[in-house]
């Protein structure tokens, strides 16, 4: 939540009101520079986009760059959304992967229960060998 502080004062604002989900906030902010989500939060505005198809616009805007510099950057040669697809089989969960500039990146592996997140603490610790 304190990455949507960093946010551009207009998508707060959006936010604020209700006009703006909290997940079209969050998806916003993987954004890396103030003019890219002012422009891709008026066309979310003008279009009145679902987060799914926000996160779906944004995918396709990485996978895009990344095509543009090449294989280079891009884990392996392998798309964006199918390194999500194979850890969501692996994990049984909902998993998000955001590469930014430079190819650095980040997972991010949703949880729905204490439970869960044991469940996936485990798997993780099993992989350490």
């Amino acid at each position: 939540m304190l990455r949507l502080l960093k946010l551009p004062e207009a998508i707060q604002t959006a936010v604020r009101k209700g006009e703006l989900t909290g997940g079209h906030a969050r998806a916003l902010a993987g954004l890396d520079d103030t003019a890219k989500q002012l422009a891709v939060f008026k066309k979310v505005m003008s279009k009145a986009l679902s987060v799914r198809q926000l996160e779906s616009l944004l995918r396709e805007r990485v996978e895009r760059a990344a095509g543009k510099r090449g294989k280079k950057g891009n884990a392996a040669g392998t798309s964006i959304s199918s390194v999500e697809d194979r850890l969501r089989r692996l994990l049984s969960t909902r998993v998000h992967v955001r590469q930014h500039q430079g190819g650095k990146g980040e997972i991010v592996v949703e949880f729905y229960s204490a439970d869960d997140l044991e469940r996936l603490l485990e798997l993780f610790e099993n992989v350490k060998g």
